[in-house]
């Protein structure tokens, strides 16, 4: 992944635990909502396409890049959006279906970028959590965008490697991961 320039990050602290208050707070702030996910009969995802409602648009994770650019694309331009919310499946249901958070990234890169490209997203929201929500902010850094995370104030964030972030230290983990 390689960067156009460089971006903010913003970490969004509210006192919620609850996962679908801080999925409304997203799915309202983004003018559309990308749900990439391989599974969406989780819990997490059924909460994502209620609160967004018409602003929601499902894309399987694995499908073709191109082909789910090209749907995002006409979304964004057929809703007049300039502000993209990306969540989907977290590690823990990726990896059942054998993807790393690494292929994650790739995925959602290779989408998101030439939608960039060529209909230049102000600003990317994602949840805090491992999987599709933290490639879609690692993303957003790399495509210089404008990123706000959403995590509950006190979030340990667990990698597959079991190493454990709190809020201050996310921030940290996305800019060494932009850099790599």
């Amino acid at each position: 992944m390689s960067g156009s320039s460089k971006s903010s990050l913003q970490i969004n602290e509210v006192g919620s635990h609850d996962y679908a208050v801080r999925a409304k707070l997203n799915a309202q702030s983004g003018d559309v909502t990308l749900a990439m996910s391989l599974d969406f009969n989780t819990p997490r995802e059924k909460i994502v396409k209620e609160v967004a409602g018409k602003r929601y648009m499902g894309a399987l994770l694995t499908s073709d890049a191109i082909k789910t650019s090209r749907l995002l694309l006409r979304k964004l331009r057929a809703d007049g959006a300039k502000t993209l919310n990306v969540t989907g499946n977290s590690i823990s249901t990726l990896v059942i279906h054998n993807l790393t958070q690494e292929k994650a990234n790739e995925q959602v890169y290779a989408v998101l970028s030439p939608v960039h490209k060529l209909y230049p997203i102000r600003k990317i929201f994602s949840g805090g959590s491992s999987g599709v929500d933290l490639a879609a902010a690692v993303c957003g850094m790399v495509l210089g965008i404008e990123t706000v995370v959403t995590t509950p104030t006190d979030l340990k964030q667990v990698t597959i490697d079991q190493i454990q972030y709190g809020a201050g230290q996310l921030k940290k983990h996305l800019r060494t991961t932009e850099a790599a």
